[in-house]
């Protein structure tokens, strides 16, 4: 070999060695990206208390929903009132013993009752919480009911703890009263 070829073969091996130490080494790391920033915390505002009805009631919003009436074969009736969705909300029964019971559906008394509003009347009916309402019963004679019953446009329904509802006073609620005379 001539000493040109030989210094050009120690070039290539240089050349080689660099390329291979270069292909076996280990691929940079990727810089690890800046965090994204954190959402700002949404403040969620508590939902409101409900509170009881005021001096004017009948001025508030009617709840929405309709009546339902049914008339079972022990002789008992009832009418439901019902969300735009199908859930009852509050419900006045017949009893066989002719007695009238209201349901507030979906609300457990943590107070003194049930207190009903209408134009004319307004009391507080003692009530007690079951598992998934609250029950006052009543004698079918309450004229409390004949206020419920002939209330021009709505009468209102409370217990404590729960949202008031402003129901209409369709034929619905004389027919049971009707049903327990």
């Amino acid at each position: 070999m001539t000493p040109t070829s030989t210094k050009s073969a120690v070039r290539l091996t240089a050349i080689a060695a660099v390329t291979l130490v270069a292909a076996c080494s280990a691929p940079r790391p990727e810089p690890t990206p800046a965090p994204a920033p954190a959402p700002a915390p949404t403040v969620v505002a508590p939902a409101p208390m409900p509170t009881a009805p005021g001096a004017n009631w009948h001025d508030n919003a009617a709840t929405p929903g309709d009546w339902l009436y049914r008339l079972g074969t022990s002789g008992e009736s009832r009418a439901t009132f019902v969300t735009e969705g199908g859930s009852p909300l509050f419900q006045m029964i017949c009893t066989v013993d002719k007695r009238v019971v209201l349901a507030r559906i979906g609300a457990r008394a943590t107070g003194d009752g049930m207190r009903i509003y209408t134009e004319t009347a307004t009391r507080t009916v003692p009530a007690e919480p079951r598992d998934v309402a609250t029950l006052a019963t009543m004698s079918a004679r309450d004229p409390l009911l004949d206020a419920m019953a002939f209330a021009r446009g709505r009468f209102a329904v409370h217990v404590e703890g729960t949202q008031p509802l402003y129901i209409p006073a369709w034929p619905e609620v004389g027919r049971v009263i009707e049903d327990c005379r």
